[in-house]
């Protein structure tokens, strides 16, 4: 009888965490710790830089996800240099 209850609690627990990374956007929260751990060492400029790149990303994912494809082809025109992989 206790597994089977740790089970369904465990497996609730799981359910949620799947449904909160679901409608998270993980991505800004991990910036928002690396800002907060380097914060006494990042300019204000380098911060609006960062969110500047950040918001690219979003708006390109957007566009991919809603098959705006055009639109998605010209912000790869408008920031070449964002497109390049690490491994160039």
């Amino acid at each position: 009888m206790e597994i089977d209850l740790s089970t369904r609690i465990g497996l609730g627990i799981a359910g949620l965490l799947v449904i909160l990374l679901m409608n998270t956007d993980v991505t800004y929260l991990i910036s928002k710790l690396v800002f907060w751990k380097n914060s006494n060492t990042t300019t204000t400029s380098e911060k609006d830089f960062l969110t500047m790149i950040n918001l690219w990303y979003k708006l390109k994912a957007a566009c991919e996800k809603n098959n705006f494809i055009e639109a998605s082809d010209k912000l790869d025109e408008v920031f070449p240099l964002l497109n390049r992989s690490s491994d160039e």
